[in-house]
C-alpha cells in the first residue's frame, strides 16, 4: 500500500477539487503513476530470474517453473476459497440482519 505521506500529498492535491468524480479519477491516475514502475522493476528482476534459472539448469528449467507455478498456484486457489467462503458467510449475515430488521418493522 502507499504510505501516508503519499495519501496526504493526494488529499492537500485535491483540495481544490470541485467535485468528488475528479477526484476519484485523479486518485487512480496518481496511484497508477506510482505503482506503475513498481511493476516494471518487479517484471525485470523476474525475467532476470528466469533467465539465470534457464541458464543454470539447462533443459530442466521448464519442468521446475511448472512445478513451482502449480505449487503457487495450489496456494492461491486455497487462499482464495477461505476468503469467499468468510465472505460468503459475511454476506449471508448481513442479508440475515437486513431481513430480521424488515420483519420487526411490521
Amino acid at each position: 500500500m502507499c504510505s501516508s505521506w503519499y495519501n496526504n500529498w493526494v488529499i492537500q492535491q485535491h483540495a481544490r477539487c470541485n467535485n468528488e468524480n475528479n477526484a476519484i479519477r485523479f486518485r487512480i491516475n496518481q496511484e497508477i503513476k506510482f505503482l506503475y514502475p513498481k511493476k516494471q522493476h518487479l517484471n525485470q528482476r523476474l525475467h532476470c530470474v528466469h533467465l539465470q534459472g534457464a541458464h543454470q539448469y539447462n533443459g530442466k528449467w521448464q519442468q521446475i517453473q511448472e512445478y513451482i507455478d502449480e505449487q503457487i498456484s495450489r496456494l492461491v486457489d486455497s487462499l482464495y476459497q477461505k476468503l469467499n467462503k468468510k465472505l460468503d458467510a459475511l454476506t449471508n449475515q448481513t442479508s440475515t440482519k437486513h431481513n430480521n430488521e424488515n420483519d420487526s418493522k411490521f
